[in-house]
């Protein structure tokens, strides 16, 4: 049985056990349901925030590129991209320089054409939200998200998924109340 991490504080309040992850699984294992894996949602994933397009305007060398320039909520970005779907005002996810991706990647700066890139604005599939990609480029946020927003709290994409192999004999391990009940 798959259990998310952020479903389970909804029935059991884990901050005062100060658990990790690892220490619930542990705690599970030994009340007889085996925790067979821990998968971390967001991969590696950090320092990815929400940045508003502050201004767009074409590249002066090349005109597949758009520089963009986006505020964070801590200052202006210059980001170059060739994404076409996005305008003015929009809201985008932001991995700026230092910022790592979930697959490991860490952004750095690079030169587009005589042009600093720092960092790069993200699509769905770049985050791992392939049940939301837009083909079309970039992922735009809704408009009650604010620069500077965390990526994972946003999306709720920082989950922690333990699966749990439940016996026979415990069906009452079968739901996450059941689940909850351990502790």
């Amino acid at each position: 049985m798959l259990v998310s991490w952020e479903l389970l504080k909804h029935f059991i309040d884990i901050e005062p056990l100060d658990l990790t992850p690892e220490e619930l699984a542990e705690r599970l294992t030994f009340s007889g349901s085996e925790v067979e894996n821990i998968t971390y949602t967001a991969g590696k994933m950090k320092g990815i925030v929400a940045a508003r397009i502050d201004s767009l305007e074409h590249h002066h060398s090349e005109s597949k590129y758009f520089i963009a320039h986006l505020n964070t909520g801590t200052g202006e970005h210059i980001c170059i991209t060739s994404a076409q779907n996005m305008k003015k005002g929009d809201m985008v996810f932001y991995a700026g320089e230092g910022s790592v991706l979930p697959n490991g990647m860490v952004m750095g700066t690079r030169d587009f054409a005589g042009v600093q890139s720092f960092g790069m604005m993200l699509s769905a599939e770049e985050l791992g939200l392939h049940d939301v990609d837009d083909p079309s480029g970039l992922l735009i946020l809704p408009n009650n998200a604010r620069p500077g927003d965390d990526a994972k709290n946003l999306y709720h994409i920082g989950d922690v998924i333990l699966d749990v192999s439940i016996t026979p004999n415990r069906g009452d391990l079968l739901s996450l109340l059941g689940m909850a009940n351990q502790f």
